[in-house]
């Protein structure tokens, strides 16, 4: 999954980064409801739901850390399948703190808020992952997160308008010869 965030926050946990080094990721939540039977369900192709959300918890001259919580519901808006499993996935994320770096507290939040998530991918992927298989359900993986600067509102409306002049929808210009 690619998400894409404003440069300036990129960079802004970019320049905290090397302040802090990963020092562990810890579960602390796993909630798993099964509301409708495999059986009760439509034959097909499953599609999932998900939010996340991270929450600074604390920092200190020593550490920092947050909490990224995950739900996870199956089915889309009108699917069968909606609504036959929810997941709550909560983990902390331990950051140990690199000595004499000094560095803003709004900076450190920024960091977490995109570190956090971002280490904790790989484990909220298989704690769902293998949560819905032991429930009985097909296989899923949630797609691997990718972080990607934001593109400015100049390259969006210039993309925009190569692809309609591409798709002859903006400046495609037809003539027949004269007979």
């Amino acid at each position: 999954m690619i998400r894409l965030v404003p440069p300036a926050r990129l960079a802004s946990a970019g320049k905290v980064a090397s302040a802090f080094d990963l020092s562990a990721v810890e579960l602390v939540q796993l909630t798993a409801t099964q509301k409708k039977r495999i059986t009760d369900t439509a034959e097909g192709d499953w599609h999932t739901r998900y939010s996340d959300e991270v929450a600074v918890e604390a920092v200190t001259p020593d550490y920092a850390s947050c909490l990224v919580t995950m739900h996870v519901m199956s089915g889309a808006e009108g699917d069968p399948r909606a609504g036959c499993f929810e997941l709550t996935i909560v983990v902390r994320a331990h950051f140990s703190r690199v000595p004499k770096i000094e560095i803003a507290e709004s900076d450190i939040s920024e960091f977490l808020a995109l570190n956090g998530l971002f280490a904790a991918w790989p484990y909220l992927r298989e704690i769902a992952s293998s949560t819905v298989v032991r429930m009985g359900f097909p296989p899923f993986v949630l797609d691997p997160l990718v972080l990607r600067p934001e593109p400015s509102p100049e390259a969006v409306e210039k993309h925009r308008a190569e692809q309609a002049t591409k798709s002859g929808k903006l400046g495609d210009v037809t003539t027949k010869p004269a007979t």
